[in-house]
C-alpha cells in the first residue's frame, strides 16, 4: 500500500507558515503547547491508502500527533475498508492506536470493534495490530465474534484474521449458539413396530438389551445437536 500523508502534512506546515506571517497578525501566540516529543499534530486526520492506486481503505482519527520519524500516534481511530468494487466492506474502531508510516502497520487499543458490514458479524476486543502486507488482523487478548444477529457467539484467548472476518483462526475457542433445534424427521414406514408373533412373550421382548422401540428412537434423534457447523477453524496444532 502507499499512501498520500506527506503531501497534506506539508501543505498544512505551508499554509501555517504562510498565515502565521501576514504582518497584520501581528506576533504569533500559541493557543496550545504541543507535549513533549510531538512535533506536529493534525486535528482531524483523514488520509485513503491505497494498493496499485486503488484505494482499499481510508484511516480517519480525531487526532494525529506526529512523534518521531514515520510514527503517528492517534485518539479516535476508525479504518475502513473497501471492496474491489468500491463500497464499504469492514471497519475498526478502537478508541487509540498507532499508525507506522513505513509499513503502513497499525495497532489499535481500547473498545475495539471490528464490523462486517456484509454478513453482520461483529467482533470485540482491546488490542489488535493490522499488517497490511498481509492484509491481516492479529490479537492477542480474550475477545468475543457474533453472528446472526447476536444468536451465535464465540469466545477466544486470541485471534487472527482478515479485515472483513471471513477466515478466522481461534486459540482456545468457546461459544454458544441459540439457533432453535431442527424438529426430528419422522421415522420412516418401515420402521413401525410390528405386532408380536403368535408364539412370543411380553417378556421376551423388553428383556433384550438391544431392542430399541420407536418412542425411545425418536427421543435419541432429539438429543443429536443440529445446525449447520461453525465456520470458523481452530488453528493448527
Amino acid at each position: 500500500m502507499s499512501r498520500s500523508l506527506g503531501p497534506l502534512a506539508t501543505l498544512a506546515v505551508a499554509a501555517f507558515l504562510v498565515l502565521g506571517c501576514r504582518p497584520e497578525d501581528g506576533p504569533p501566540v500559541a493557543t496550545e503547547v504541543l507535549r513533549e516529543g510531538v512535533d506536529m499534530v493534525m486535528i482531524p486526520m483523514d488520509t485513503y491508502l491505497t494498493r496499485e492506486g486503488i484505494r482499499r481503505a481510508l484511516l480517519h482519527t480525531d487526532t494525529a500527533e506526529f512523534v518521531t520519524e514515520g510514527e503517528i500516534q492517534m485518539r479516535g481511530v476508525a479504518l475502513t475498508f473497501f471492496d474491489v468494487d468500491g463500497r464499504e466492506a469492514s471497519a475498526i474502531t478502537a478508541e487509540s492506536g498507532i499508525f507506522y508510516e513505513n509499513s503502513e502497520d497499525m495497532e489499535a487499543f481500547g473498545s475495539i470493534v471490528v464490523l462486517d458490514r456484509r454478513d453482520d458479524r461483529r467482533l470485540e476486543t482491546e488490542a489488535l495490530r493490522y499488517v497490511a502486507a498481509e492484509d491481516r488482523l492479529y490479537g492477542d487478548r480474550p475477545f468475543t465474534l457474533w453472528e446472526d444477529g447476536g444468536r451465535t457467539e464465540l469466545r477466544g484467548a486470541a485471534f487472527e484474521s482478515d479485515p472483513g472476518l471471513d477466515s478466522v483462526r481461534v486459540r482456545r475457542p468457546s461459544g454458544q449458539s441459540e439457533r432453535p433445534p431442527t424438529p426430528p424427521a419422522p421415522p420412516p414406514p418401515d420402521t413401525v413396530a410390528s405386532a408380536p408373533a403368535p408364539d412370543s412373550t411380553p417378556s421376551d421382548t423388553t428383556s433384550r438389551p438391544d431392542s430399541m422401540s420407536v418412542a425411545d428412537s425418536t427421543s435419541r434423534r432429539d438429543t443429536i445437536p443440529s445446525g449447520r457447523p461453525h465456520p470458523l477453524r481452530r488453528p493448527d496444532p
